[in-house]
């Protein structure tokens, strides 16, 4: 009888290989183990293919696949689905979304067009807000590493200027299935970034007629409120008006 069995185990599952999705693959793309999260037997309630967005997600596999990114996970906790589909699209540099009934993610997509342009004439209670945050020297990220025999360790990530001989203020951060610690270092420097670089969030009000984005979607803004000619920016919430 065995008591322990330690094994490094491989899910089968479908994969989309650029042109259509194969099953019984061997897979580490976030874009795979969301669909299979979905509609995998460890769902109580899989999704039917006309609940997901699979032209988004074959999208998604692409840039993944294109930027290195990869998700590999020992579940020993039980999440909801939608936990997991948050954490896997983490790892993928997206968030969940659901669009139209579909279920599917949303990431920064470089040179996306322009959905929608927003002015004075069919928005309004223009607002902005700025964040004043004390910045850390860098991450202590915690991570399973594949290169030490998948052992619990830890890697800093150090913003610019600041290395092991100066810096003194860190914060921890986590990339749940994320196991390189090259890639690691890669998701840290990108949060750093994101603090440093947008710090600032706008908001308007407009009609429900006139909404046209949804969630994701890059929009234009011009305001002589804050002297904008033209500024484009990416919608991350968007609620309309009743009235």
């Amino acid at each position: 009888v065995v008591d322990k069995l330690n094994l490094l185990a491989v899910p089968r599952i479908r994969s989309w290989n650029g042109s259509s999705w194969v099953a019984g693959q061997s897979t580490s793309n976030p874009a795979d183990h969301f669909r299979h999260a979905l509609q995998g037997d460890a769902n109580a309630r899989p999704v039917a293919d006309t609940m997901i967005d699979l032209e988004g997600l074959q999208e998604w596999h692409n840039f993944c696949r294109s930027k290195g990114f990869t998700f590999n996970i020992v579940a020993t906790s039980q999440l909801s689905v939608y936990d997991q589909l948050q954490q896997i699209a983490a790892a993928g540099r997206a968030v969940v979304s659901l669009r139209d009934g579909k279920w599917g993610v949303v990431w920064d997509v470089e040179d996306s067009p322009i959905v929608q342009h927003f002015t004075p004439r069919n928005s309004w209670e223009f607002s902005s807000t700025r964040a004043y945050a004390d910045l850390p020297h860098g991450f202590r990220v915690s991570f399973i590493n594949r290169a030490n025999g998948y052992l619990n360790d830890e890697r800093v990530v150090y913003d610019d200027g600041y290395t092991e001989a100066n810096a003194t203020k860190f914060e921890g951060l986590d990339f749940p299935g994320v196991v390189d610690k090259d890639l690691i270092w890669k998701h840290g420097r990108y949060h750093l970034a994101q603090l440093r670089l947008q710090r600032e969030s706008y908001s308007l009000t407009t009609d429900f007629e006139n909404l046209v984005c949804t969630r994701g979607d890059r929009v234009r803004v011009n305001h002589d409120t804050v002297l904008w000619g033209l500024g484009a920016g990416r919608v991350s919430y968007v609620s309309a008006s009743p009235d």
